[in-house]
């Protein structure tokens, strides 16, 4: 093969073009992950991350059948053309989703998702094929512009919500297709198909700017989209008010015309929350207000709470206000309600007309914008009740779209945490979904007593649940319920309808049990209480040996094992099957190119150095993410700090890393290899020292020390994947540079759900210790 001219494009007109499509690609993948969370249920939104870095493998594998043989002649063009492909095709893609119904079903919207990174891996590919020479300043352009995507994402989504921020970026891939074309002299014919599609994406965003004619993304007919279902009810006659995006997600308002007692606000088209219609006195609240109090086991508790236990109340995560209604009625002093997602509280607020301004309105009522496990780290206060009500935490919460990504309100660690944070009379309200996720709540508080040197029968007296088959309670004490507390809680449940006994337990009361005759002439003998409870408050039965016998994961959930809506045993079917399909994906992008060209020598320990390269880097970079969010709070902002920091690292450690033994490529990537494992396990261990000790301190001191922390890993991961690509060409391999990009992109597939697999069984240390050990591995295979 003849050598690539490197005249052929500008340096200038190269290096801004690949810092132009990397910021497009990496602010298109969080905007389309945003976009899939209502498009999709949380199972499938984590695919977007997934289908990013395979659409760019493919490019590249694309990229070296294309271009295998002769010589790459008119560079310029092709990084335009393909550039162009990949704005257009990001712009059609928000196009058929919203106007093309069969857009949203899965397969079609994977593939028209998948179109966009794969144009751009064509670009990306053959840039470092053809201009390997300049690999390390190559790398440091990409990695510096995807920094800039990830942090442009958060305006693009703020200011334009999410159609218009989809168009938007089409014309910023557009301009990055010009950018290629700069400083060239020749034929304006060169110009003319980026002058068209440019002129499309331009078009199309000004036209939806102007008329909005691409309305609203519709919401995904799953069974988990509740809004999909009430609005497709034609008896229910509701409709959406307004809708509001942010990175959090796209909030909705929704009424029923014939009922005006109550609206609904949901995230994502899911987790849905209501804002009641009150008068704003709470004396003379008003007969609806009246049966929700009557008929909502949260407010249950309330009826038995002394003067003394009304002073300081926590609400996580409140939602439309139904909580810090609670609180009012039932005459608490001072109500702290903390809420994740801004444009909720924004709405709340701006309805006080409609909601009795508990918001605004009420002195005694304050609302934070926080997450609330991080909120709670922060403050030294105590509180006479923490309240959280039919709690959703394994939605697509994250700009990256990670599947069943937490935020830790319900592990064993957080347990402790809220035990801290109570006063001696202090308890804990949860209602939960089903007795499902009661009994795991209740486990996962036992683990904790029991980590505080209190065994499970004397724990058992702390807790007790009741309700009806939806919406049972759970409250825990911090200290134990008296044989009188718990006599009166008994009497009220019966009274109040709340005695169902699947869901309750009563300590210091007795079982009972009477005979019902069944229709077929049997007896059955039914319990008053949950035998399962029972047997945990009587030390009948061992919490072990309780959650091997359960048909579900009843396991107790760990700040490194968060899952706690995890229901399943073993990897869920999403996982499992996706795992085989990027295997499969990976043997036939690496098996069949490999046998081709009958790899050995040093062409095959390259290939094994990429594919651990791909791996390794997601398999940290995922560990990472899910540590930073327990600290930091907002997944946004973990996001944001962790690939700010890990890309800008990684951007500054490829520009100055061909400095370090430039005659020596192989002893460069031994000590920059060996390093990332030991950034990486140090980080494993000092980390959390370091955060735990800055729990008090602010957001920004939080973001900034975490920052500092990642910046030297991101340093040192900049330096092994262009120091692999310099010495494909010092080994003559110049013309597999575009086959072992695109085995690093699905290597990184692969590594990604990986990640998301061992977390699942094991936990993010070990996911984070398997990535640390693939660059290790690196060094064995070049010792």
């Amino acid at each position: 093969m003849e050598k690539q001219d490197a005249n052929s494009t500008s340096t200038f007109g190269l290096f801004a073009g690949v810092f132009l499509l990397s910021a497009a690609v990496l602010s298109f993948e969080i905007l389309a992950s945003r976009i899939s969370a209502i498009v999709l249920v949380h199972n499938y939104a984590f695919m977007v991350v997934s289908l990013a870095v395979l659409g760019l493998g493919c490019g590249g594998i694309f990229s070296f059948y294309r271009w295998r043989t002769g010589k790459l002649g008119r560079l310029h063009q092709e990084f335009s053309l393909y550039s162009s492909l990949f704005a257009v095709s990001v712009s059609l893609f928000i196009v058929l989703v919203t106007r093309a119904g069969f857009a949203a079903s899965r397969f079609p919207y994977f593939l028209i998702l998948f179109i966009p990174f794969f144009f751009a891996g064509v670009v990306l590919s053959l840039a470092f094929r053809s201009f390997a020479h300049k690999s390390f300043k190559l790398y440091a352009a990409d990695l510096i512009g995807a920094a800039f995507g990830s942090i442009s994402a958060i305006w693009i989504l703020s200011f334009l919500g999410g159609i218009n921020g989809v168009l938007f970026i089409g014309i910023l891939g557009s301009i990055a297709s010009f950018s290629f074309l700069a400083g060239r002299r020749g034929r304006l014919s060169s110009l003319k198909i980026p002058a068209l599609l440019s002129s499309l994406c331009v078009l199309l965003f000004l036209t939806n700017i102007l008329t909005s004619f691409l309305g609203e993304v519709p919401i995904g007919r799953y069974p988990g989209k509740d809004l999909h279902n009430i609005l497709s009810n034609p008896l229910l006659k509701a409709e959406i008010v307004e809708s509001r995006w942010s990175t959090f997600g796209r909030t909705d308002l929704m009424r029923y015309k014939d009922n005006e007692n109550v609206m609904l606000l949901f995230i994502d088209g899911a987790a849905g929350t209501a804002m009641n219609k009150f008068s704003g006195d709470p004396g003379n609240p008003g007969e609806y207000i009246e049966r929700l109090m009557a008929n909502s086991s949260g407010f249950f508790p309330f009826s038995f709470l002394r003067g003394d236990e009304r002073d300081d109340m926590l609400i996580i995560g409140p939602g439309g206000g139904t909580e810090v209604l609670f609180g009012l009625l039932a005459d608490v002093k001072n109500i702290t309600g903390v809420e994740v997602n801004q444009d909720l509280v924004d709405i709340v607020k701006e309805y006080k007309d409609y909601n009795g301004g508990i918001y605004s309105d009420f002195e005694n009522v304050d609302i934070v914008v926080d997450e609330g496990r991080s909120f709670l780290r922060d403050s030294d206060q105590k509180y006479d009740i923490i309240m959280s009500a039919l709690p959703v935490t394994k939605g697509s919460r994250s700009p990256e779209g990670y599947a069943l990504t937490e935020n830790y309100l319900f592990t064993v660690e957080s347990i402790k945490d809220y035990l801290d944070h109570l006063t001696d009379e202090g308890r804990m309200i949860v209602v939960m979904h089903n007795w499902y996720e009661t009994l795991r709540l209740t486990i996962t508080a036992l683990v904790a007593f029991e980590e505080m040197g209190i065994e499970t029968q004397d724990a058992m007296k702390h807790i007790y649940t009741l309700g009806r088959d939806m919406n049972p309670l759970l409250v825990l004490k911090k200290t134990p319920f008296t044989p009188g507390e718990a006599e009166a809680r008994h009497n009220a449940m019966h009274v109040l309808g709340f005695d169902t006994p699947l869901s309750s337990y009563i300590p210091h009361i007795e079982q009972q049990t009477a005979l019902h005759e069944m229709e077929e002439g049997a007896i059955h003998e039914i319990s008053m209480f949950n035998q399962i409870m029972v047997a945990l408050s009587e030390g009948s039965i061992e919490l072990n040996s309780l959650v091997a016998a359960m048909p579900h994961n009843v396991s107790p959930a760990t700040d490194d094992k968060p899952f706690f809506f995890k229901a399943e045993i073993g990897l869920p079917d999403e996982i499992s099957s996706l795992l085989w399909l990027i295997i499969l994906v990976n043997v036939l992008v690496i098996a069949v190119p490999a046998i081709y060209k009958r790899v050995s020598g040093n062409l095959l320990r390259a290939l094994a150095l990429l594919m651990l390269l791909g791996a390794g880097f997601m398999m940290i970079e995922i560990s990472f993410f899910q540590r930073l969010t327990l600290y930091l709070g907002s997944s946004t902002i973990s996001l944001a700090v962790l690939l700010s920091s890990l890309l800008v690292g990684m951007g500054i450690g490829s520009f100055l890393g061909g400095k370090v033994y430039p005659d020596n490529s192989i002893r460069r990537l031994k000590i920059a290899s060996s390093g990332v494992f030991l950034i990486a396990i140090l980080l494993f261990f000092v980390h959390p020292l370091i955060l735990n000790n800055l729990l008090g301190s602010g957001i920004l001191v939080k973001s900034i020390v975490s920052a500092a922390l990642l910046v030297p890993l991101g340093f040192i991961l900049g330096i092994p994947f262009p120091t692999a690509i310099s010495w494909l060409k010092e080994i003559d391999a110049e013309d597999s540079i575009a086959w072992m990009y695109g085995v690093n992109g699905t290597m990184s597939v692969l590594g990604s759900v990986a990640a998301i697999a061992v977390s699942l069984t094991f936990g993010f240390s070990v996911a984070l210790i398997l990535g640390a050990l693939c660059y290790l591995a690196i060094v064995f295979i070049y010792f």
